[in-house]
């Protein structure tokens, strides 16, 4: 807003780029509010704990090493760290009561991991590659950066095996 003033911004700029910003957010904020939404319909119904029983029963402690894949996944499928733990943060808590592993250890995972794939995530690769205008290597950088992602959340798995070891 200060910028406004120090730039000497035209009004009808100012009006053009919040008709824009807010163009672009509507799609955004109706996504992150249907993620929200059916987070909390699931706790409501008790899905998350039921999903969370089961997984417990499979895994067990060895969840640890999935934790961060759950992220991944959502922050690939949602483009955003916030809808990514709407959906699946409360999972991942309750696995961790379920399993004896730190809730707050599997809710870290969780961030990271998402805040990690949202990177590879397709609809941003698409931005980035129509912003920088490279729309023909579009997939490319897709299958260059999910490696990049797969690396880093590789990286959260061990730091995770590593961490639970040592506080256990």
């Amino acid at each position: 807003m200060i910028t406004i003033f120090i730039f000497k911004i035209p009004k009808i700029k100012v009006w053009e780029s919040l008709k824009r910003t807010t163009k672009q957010w509507i799609p955004f904020l109706f996504s992150t509010t249907c993620f929200v939404a059916i987070a909390q319909l699931m706790v409501y119904t008790n899905m998350t704990n039921t999903i969370a029983h089961f997984i417990s029963l499979t895994f067990g402690r060895y969840f640890i090493i999935l934790s961060p894949i759950l992220g991944g996944i959502g922050g690939f499928l949602t483009a955003s760290n916030t809808g990514a733990n709407a959906m699946f943060i409360n999972l991942q808590t309750q696995i961790g009561q379920s399993t004896g592993l730190s809730p707050s250890l599997l809710a870290y995972a969780q961030n990271v991991s998402a805040s990690h794939a949202t990177m590879a995530s397709p609809s941003r690769v698409m931005l980035g590659a129509e912003m920088y205008d490279v729309k023909e290597k579009e997939n490319e950088l897709l299958r260059k950066i999910t490696f990049i992602v797969i690396g880093a959340l590789f990286i959260v798995a061990v730091n995770l095996c590593f961490y639970a070891w040592i506080i256990n």
